[in-house]
């Protein structure tokens, strides 16, 4: 078969199946970023249902190409869709920002004594083990007026995510489960209040940032 325009390439299953596999793309995200948290077992088996689509249908795009190099015009239009789909799927957001499973949604100054600063943890399960293991929680910081800030994700079997509030400073420690057992009475409120800045019993350290509360504030972002 000779091609030789554009708009007969359009019109081959080697065009279709690229924009067809894009489609099923966008559709297994949008699934995976509002309904992972509770249906990860049926959807990983759609994820791989898709991604041997994919591969199926990116293999026949590099045939294309190679076969018709001589006798189409643009025999790399299918494999750029193909390219385009995969650069599409990496720079979207992941399932870690879904706010479709909202957890809970606390006062920093109840979580805090001392803390004045009418600050919000918000609390999303992206991810939930069932009987298979914990469940993986992601945190906002907000004050339902000038900023959300996401604060990371944590698994809470091995780990939890502790914020403070001094003044302007706002400091968040990501902890991880170390060996040792955790103590009995290390609640939320607990482990904040005795917590400050060096490794307890039970957990390190993973990770520390601090923020400045007028900065977040003043920069008005949403996430």
């Amino acid at each position: 078969m000779e091609f030789s325009e554009k708009d007969k390439i359009t019109r081959t299953s080697s065009y279709k199946w690229p924009l067809a596999t894009m489609a099923i793309a966008m559709v297994v995200y949008l699934l995976n970023f509002n309904y992972f948290a509770a249906w990860w077992i049926v959807l990983i088996c759609v994820n791989l249902c898709a991604s041997l689509l994919y591969i199926k249908v990116l293999f026949k795009s590099i045939v294309f190409w190679v076969t018709h190099a001589k006798t189409c015009r643009r025999p790399y239009f299918p494999l750029g869709i193909n390219v385009a789909t995969s650069l599409l799927i990496c720079i979207l957001p992941s399932s870690n920002f879904s706010k479709h499973y909202h957890g809970y949604t606390i006062d920093l100054s109840e979580y805090q004594k001392g803390c004045n600063c009418r600050l919000y943890l918000e609390t999303y399960m992206v991810f939930g083990g069932g009987a298979w293991g914990g469940d993986e929680d992601s945190r906002y910081l907000k004050d339902s007026v000038s900023f959300r800030k996401y604060l990371g994700t944590f698994d809470e079997e091995e780990g939890m995510i502790i914020t403070r509030c001094n003044g302007d400073k706002i400091t968040v420690e990501q902890l991880e489960r170390t060996e040792l057992p955790a103590p009995a009475d290390t609640s939320r409120s607990k482990i904040s209040g005795d917590t400050v800045g060096h490794i307890i019993k039970g957990f390190k350290i993973k990770a520390r940032a601090i923020y400045s509360l007028r900065r977040l504030k003043t920069d008005l972002e949403f996430e």
